[in-house]
């Protein structure tokens, strides 16, 4: 793995952009989105975000989520809608 910060940026959204085109092509998938929340972990795997990541935009309000009783969840509706349109989270709500 690299420490060169544009090489993480590019791998990072190729990752996006991969996944983008895997929904395009399955648009049926797309559909079955529901606002059933889902763990950091699956949230990182459907955005191609690190673990790590994620937890830097939950703190700075980048990324929609939900908190519970001290968890994280993530509803992947809104992290698709949030991964088209490039938006914050002050922007979704």
């Amino acid at each position: 793995m690299t420490n060169n910060p544009f090489e993480i940026l590019e791998q990072r959204l190729n990752n996006i952009e991969l996944i983008l085109i895997e929904l395009q092509n399955k648009p049926e998938q797309v559909e079955k989105l529901t606002d059933r929340p889902v763990n950091i972990k699956k949230a990182s795997e459907f955005t191609g975000l690190a673990v790590p990541t994620i937890y830097g935009k939950v703190h700075r309000k980048e990324i929609p989520f939900i908190k519970k009783d001290g968890r994280l969840y993530f509803s992947l509706k809104q992290l698709d809608e949030w991964l088209k349109s490039g938006i914050n989270i002050e922007k979704i709500h």
